[in-house]
């Protein structure tokens, strides 16, 4: 997120003397136009350090989309990069699920951090809601799959986990309302993102079988990367930002 520069600075050093630093008052003197100084200025002082932060931290729906799509794609690349360069030895040793189950690690742990930005959360907090929806999606699409198999099981699993995802999310926030738009939007973009790296994959894997990997990584997560921003964005709207503390903040 965009925090304001007066919150940045507050968090530089506990006094005046100190370059870029001082007390939340001193710069509150240096950014407030002439007419909130004196009187004004040392009230403003008082003001929770939290409602400056949040001044500065909106998100838009085109952000949060392009960072969803930005940061699950990198985790989709780590996650398919399993499959594509160990795929033959985790399939030998620990199975199919064996194999799916630590591709789905890489895309918790990647997929924690690079998504976080979507929302105020801290890391941990984020990090759980995060891991249980991601958890139920492949739960979801794994079933799907190995029931029904192929083209009919990879639709299935598509559609099942991203209602499972979103469910998971949505008794997060407490967003039931917007549940089936963004339900909807992300079945869409996942299924595109999917179906295009699975076509890719087909088309190149005969010669370059690892790259062929890859690029079904890369259109997979460019198409859920973009379903999970406006998913998030979406659950989020209306809800009031909550701020870092004091301590947070320096």
């Amino acid at each position: 997120m965009i925090s304001g520069g007066g919150a940045e600075g507050g968090g530089g050093g506990g006094t005046g003397g100190e370059p870029g630093g001082g007390t939340l008052s001193s710069i509150l003197k240096r950014t407030l136009p002439r007419e909130w100084r004196g009187r004004n200025s040392q009230r403003a002082s008082r003001l929770p350090a939290t409602r400056l932060y949040v001044k500065h931290a909106q998100m838009t729906m085109g952000r949060a989309i392009a960072i969803g799509a930005t940061g699950f794609t990198l985790a989709s690349l780590a996650g398919y990069s399993v499959w594509a360069f160990g795929g033959r030895t985790l399939y030998r040793s620990v199975g199919e699920v064996g194999l799916y189950a630590s591709c789905a690690v890489v895309f918790i742990l990647l997929g924690s951090f690079l998504l976080r930005p979507l929302t105020r959360l801290s890391l941990a907090k984020f990090s759980a809601i995060f891991t249980t929806a991601f958890l139920a999606y492949a739960v979801a699409w794994c079933a799907g799959w190995f029931v029904l198999k192929d083209r009919p099981g990879e639709w299935i699993g598509s559609l099942a986990g991203s209602v499972a995802f979103c469910i998971v999310l949505s008794a997060w926030f407490k967003a039931w309302r917007v549940l089936l738009v963004y339900t909807l939007v992300l079945f869409l973009a996942h299924s595109a993102g999917y179906f295009a790296g699975s076509w890719s994959y087909f088309q190149l894997r005969k010669e370059h079988a690892a790259i062929a990997a890859l690029a079904w990584g890369f259109f997979h997560g460019l198409g859920m990367g973009a379903g999970l921003g406006f998913a998030f964005y979406q659950v989020q709207r209306g809800q009031p930002l909550v701020g870092p503390t004091q301590s947070q903040l320096g």
